[in-house]
């Protein structure tokens, strides 16, 4: 027996609608997140090594674990999730460290970390006071308050990574800076250095491992 014959009263056709619409929703959710996850199992085959030496990767599979569908996806299918946000306060303002050890860049505190799908490769944008860090396929760049002459700058190029970026990701790796520039105005420096990504899948791509 309906509503309408057991009550006496109009069918409630709203009450319906609404329940009909939060279905179709949850049920369009549910799709979405299974075509988003697809994606990125097809899609992502890299990362950067940098990231994976920022991150422990239980975090950073707790993180992607998380992951939705961004509203705009996938008209823009880039992806970022933020993995560390602090405090802007009392922040250092620091610098690349001299190749002679002055300035250690070291003493900077990672304020914030962004991973970033973009193209087949997991990246990230890492913030460290006045500094950042920026990932790519080609290796990275690193943004931070100028340096001084055309000279300096010519010094950096043949370095290691660490000689002038003293962190952990850069420790120990045979990271080469390629390019050194300051901007227009010559308050910014920009080093670029290769880091070739390496090959990694997001969690739920990865192969299982079979009992012996």
């Amino acid at each position: 027996m309906d509503r309408s014959t057991a009550r006496g009263e109009p069918f409630d056709a709203d009450w319906l609608a609404t329940a009909r619409m939060h279905e179709l929703r949850r049920e369009f959710s549910a799709h979405h997140l299974g075509i988003f996850r697809e994606y990125l199992v097809n899609r992502i085959r890299l990362a950067s090594p940098l990231l994976l030496d920022a991150v422990r990767p239980s975090r950073l599979d707790e993180v992607i674990m998380k992951l939705i569908p961004p509203g705009d996806w996938p008209v823009r299918l880039d992806v970022d999730a933020v993995i560390l946000s602090g405090s802007r306060r009392h922040r250092r303002s620091g610098g690349l460290a001299s190749p002679d050890g002055t300035d250690l860049a070291d003493h900077l505190k990672v304020e914030r970390l962004v991973l970033r799908f973009a193209g087949r490769s997991a990246h990230m944008t890492m913030r460290l006071g006045s500094m950042s860090l920026h990932t790519s396929d080609q290796g990275g760049r690193i943004v931070a308050p100028g340096i001084g002459s055309k000279a300096r700058h010519r010094d950096l190029i043949g370095r290691e990574l660490f000689s002038v970026f003293r962190h952990q990701v850069a420790e120990g790796m045979p990271y080469r800076i390629v390019k050194a520039e300051s901007s227009a105005c010559e308050k910014v420096t920009i080093v670029e250095f290769e880091a070739r990504p390496i090959e990694w899948r997001v969690p739920w791509g990865r192969p299982s491992k079979r009992r012996l």
